[in-house]
């Protein structure tokens, strides 16, 4: 027999397996500390928001770079429906090359952004606008070792 999980409950076990470093109160816009400092926001009713640029990879480029890999998947939940928001080559501070898109439905659903491997030693960092109007950004994450 198969054990189905709440939603709070999955969302739980994420924050224990490290899902904390992409989460911020929505309130407020802070990033948690830990796992406990946003599994306890949540049972108080808390809303959280996140925002994660997955690094763990690469795949081919758009034409005509297609031959080439890129890398950088942009993620997110509990922004304000609409907002827009920017992934940043470097930071967010020293913008390289930006690109842009916006939260349908306060939700970003695996965005590929494709980063130039060949271009990409500085690493990336993205910013958005939580459910509730607070800036967030996302911890600056290096290139993929296989780039």
């Amino acid at each position: 027999m198969t054990r189905l999980r709440s939603p709070s409950q999955h969302a739980s076990r994420k924050r224990q397996q490290g899902g904390h470093e992409n989460r911020f109160e929505a309130e407020t816009g802070r990033p948690f500390r830990n796992a406990g400092d946003c599994s306890s926001h949540t049972a108080q009713g808390g809303d959280t928001s996140s925002l994660t640029i997955d690094n763990s990879g690469t795949y081919p480029c758009r034409p005509p770079d297609q031959a080439l890999n890129c890398w950088g998947t942009l993620s997110g939940s509990g922004l304000k429906p609409g907002a827009q928001w920017t992934v940043c080559l470097g930071s967010v501070e020293v913008c390289l090359f930006r690109v842009t898109g916006i939260a349908a439905g306060g939700t970003i659903d695996a965005v590929q952004v494709f980063f130039l491997c060949s271009n990409s030693g500085r690493g990336a960092q993205a910013v958005s606008t939580t459910s509730a109007g607070q800036e967030i950004t996302s911890p600056h994450v290096i290139p993929p070792s296989s780039c």
